[in-house]
């Protein structure tokens, strides 16, 4: 049986989080994307439980690229799931929760919950730093769409 893999990425935004969360919409995503790649959006249907999305992302130019399906499996006020029965190789699992909480100072904290697993232990440990740290990079993302808005 594979390990499922996790780790949670905590960016804090000088706005309130009733404020962030009404700005969660494609133009985040596209404004949070990895660096060095492009995204092209087959389909966004929202955030709502039963909506689905899907991306191409464009590593290396257009050299690399992979397809991305994922559904909302669940929304709870600031909160929604997305979930992937079928994540691009080398993903066997995919399971990120996206919340927006209550921080200090009228401010708010955006949380990216990742689960993932691969059909390998190993390999999903081969692949743990580097989904870690492209996630990281939405920090800045987040502070730059968030810093134009305000």
């Amino acid at each position: 049986m594979t390990k499922i893999l996790r780790f949670t990425i905590v960016t804090p935004i000088e706005a309130p989080s009733d404020w962030v969360w009404s700005h969660f919409n494609q133009d985040l995503l596209a404004a949070v994307k990895p660096p060095l790649s492009q995204l092209e959006f087959l389909r966004y249907e929202g955030q709502q439980k039963g909506d689905r999305i899907a991306l191409r992302v464009f590593f290396l130019g257009k050299w690399v690229q992979q397809t991305w399906n994922t559904q909302i499996i669940a929304d709870r006020g600031t909160c929604f799931i997305d979930s992937s029965h079928e994540p691009p190789a080398p993903l066997s699992y995919w399971h990120h929760v996206h919340a927006v909480l209550p921080g200090p100072n009228q401010g708010c904290r955006i949380v990216d919950r990742i689960s993932f697993s691969c059909p390998y232990n190993w390999l999903a440990y081969l692949v743990y730093l580097p989904l870690f740290a492209l996630f990281s990079t939405r920090r800045k993302g987040y502070r730059r769409y968030f810093g134009k808005l305000v």
